[in-house]
């Protein structure tokens, strides 16, 4: 079967990764250690020809049986889609996770033979696209009317002000601005930013008041670059 060439070739490649194959009917046909070992009280005699839907968790929160069923829906239409994914109680520590899947094409007349799903951890920046997902704020692309008022900023300053809002630490800001751009800047450098050049723009002495300020100018608008991630379910206690 074409299905268990793969699941050897993902077990020697990516054990330690959290990482399954599945059939067209999406039965999980092989699931790594790592996968297996991230779910919650389940070994591996639990976990072939069910379906990640029919894996443990809350049963009693049936929303997210049906965000998992979506992602079979939207691999079938796409072959090859990453979705962001809220599904508490699955596994352990992991309530939000990326979910990959590529379909696995059969050699013989490059038909989908099956998928292979990736589940990657969330991280800060991802996390900074939900919430502005979740609190509807005004993309970069649009435009806003300040008057006379208006104050002249940096892209960097816009970058550090947008994520400042959020109450992210200096070094928090510093992290997400590194990843984005590849390249280092340091906690110190934002503090800096924050207190030369936006406290001195905005008129303000501290960070409540320069947030309070931003925010009721129109200022606390997200890069355009940060908003790429498709999410299709969100908890509702976030």
């Amino acid at each position: 079967m074409i299905l268990t060439i793969y699941a050897d070739a993902l077990h020697l490649l990516h054990n330690q990764d959290m990482a399954v194959i599945v059939d067209n009917d999406f039965n999980i046909i092989y699931a790594s250690d790592a996968f297996i070992n991230a779910l919650v009280s389940l070994d591996e005699k639990g976990v072939i020809n069910k379906k990640l839907h029919e894996l443990p968790y809350d049963k009693s929160n049936t929303y997210v049986a049906n965000t998992i069923k979506q992602t079979y829906e939207i691999a079938k239409q796409n072959g090859k889609t990453q979705l962001l994914v809220s599904a508490p109680g699955m596994f352990a520590n992991l309530d939000m996770f990326i979910l990959h899947y590529n379909h696995l094409p059969h050699p013989e007349d490059s038909s989908t033979a099956g998928y292979v799903l990736f589940i990657t951890q969330v991280d800060l920046v991802q996390k900074m696209s939900l919430l502005y997902k979740i609190l509807g704020l005004a993309n970069d692309n649009q435009r806003i009317e300040l008057g006379q008022d208006q104050v002249k900023l940096t892209e960097r300053d816009q970058e550090i002000l947008f994520l400042l809002c959020f109450n992210l630490s200096g070094r928090e800001i510093a992290e997400v601005i590194a990843k984005k751009t590849n390249s280092f800047i340091s906690p110190h450098t934002v503090g800096n930013i924050v207190r030369n050049r936006l406290f001195n723009k905005f008129g303000v002495y501290n960070i409540p008041a320069l947030i309070d300020k931003a925010v009721s100018l129109g200022y606390c608008r997200m890069p355009s670059k940060y908003y790429h991630y498709q999410i299709i379910g969100i908890k509702e206690n976030i």
